[in-house]
C-alpha cells in the first residue's frame, strides 16, 4: 500500500504530539485512511493519546462516518446535532489557520522556488534561493519550505533546529509580485508558532544592518538585538538570549 501524502496541518499535527510520527502514519495507511478528512477525525478526537488514537482508527475501519460525526458534531438540540467543526479545515496549529500553507520543498517545487524573487533595491539584502537550498541539501537539519498563499506559490522559509530550546530562521522572502499583502508576517506567526510548539524557546534571525525594513518588521514580532556578527549582520532573537 502506498504511504499516503497528507496535508501539511496533519502532517505538523503528528510530529508535534506523538513520538513516532512515521508509524503514525503507517497505522493510518494500514487502516485504509488516506484522506485528509477522516485522517483529521481520527486525530482530533485522540487528542494526543496514543491509546485513544488506537482506538478510533479501530472504529474508523468499522465505521468511518461514526468517526466523522464525533469529531464534527456535538451538543444535541432536540435530539439532533449541532456541527461545530469541519474536518475537511486544516487542524488548528498549523500554519493554514494563518492564512498560508508551509509545503517541503520537493525536487518537483524547487526551480518554482528558485525563481522567486525580490524587488531590484532588496536584492544586495539576501543570498539567491539557490544557495540556501544548495545549503539545505548539504545540512539536513535545515528545513526548507514553500510559503503559499490561497493555492498560490508566494514566497521562501527556512529554518533550523539547534537543539530543542533553540532554532534560527535562516531565510524569509515574498516574491516581488507578492509583498505588501501580509504573506510575511502571516508567515512568520505560523513558522513561531510552530516552533514554539514543538517546545522552542528562543529564536534567532540576521539581516544586514542597511536593511531598515526587516528592522522595523522583525521588532513589531517582539524581536530584540542580540549581536552583531563580524560581517556586519545584526543578529535578533525572540525569547531569551540562550547558546546555539
Amino acid at each position: 500500500m502506498n504511504t499516503p501524502r497528507f496535508a501539511h496541518d496533519i502532517v505538523h499535527h503528528i510530529r508535534h504530539h506523538f513520538e513516532d510520527p512515521a508509524r503514525i502514519i503507517e497505522v493510518l495507511s494500514d487502516a485504509g485512511i488516506s484522506d485528509n478528512r477522516p485522517a483529521r477525525a481520527v486525530l482530533y478526537l485522540a487528542g494526543g493519546s496514543i491509546s485513544m488514537f488506537e482506538h478510533y482508527v479501530r472504529e474508523a475501519k468499522r465505521d468511518i462516518y461514526d468517526v466523522l460525526l464525533w469529531a464534527e458534531y456535538e451538543d444535541k438540540i432536540d435530539g439532533h446535532p449541532v456541527k461545530l467543526r469541519d474536518m475537511n479545515n486544516p487542524l488548528a496549529g498549523s500554519g493554514a489557520e494563518h492564512g498560508i500553507d508551509f509545503q517541503p520543498v520537493s525536487n518537483a517545487l524547487r526551480s518554482d522556488v528558485e525563481s522567486l524573487g525580490v524587488y531590484e533595491h532588496q536584492q544586495s539584502f539576501i543570498a539567491s534561493n539557490r544557495r540556501l537550498l544548495d545549503q539545505a541539501s548539504a545540512e539536513p537539519a535545515m528545513v526548507p519550505q514553500a510559503i503559499f498563499g490561497g493555492g498560490v506559490l508566494v514566497g521562501f522559509v527556512m529554518h533550523e533546529i539547534h537543539n530543542p530550546r533553540v532554532a534560527s530562521i535562516h531565510r524569509l522572502m515574498i516574491d516581488a509580485p507578492h509583498q505588501s499583502k501580509g504573506y510575511g508576517r502571516r508567515a512568520m506567526l505560523a513558522l513561531m508558532q510552530e516552533l514554539t510548539d514543538r517546545g522552542i524557546e528562543t529564536i534567532y534571525l540576521s539581516f544586514r544592518p542597511e536593511n531598515d525594513v526587516a528592522r522595523s518588521f522583525f521588532s513589531s514580532l517582539n524581536f530584540v538585538h542580540e549581536t552583531d556578527e563580524e560581517d556586519g549582520e545584526v543578529v535578533y532573537r525572540h525569547g531569551p538570549s540562550l547558546p546555539l
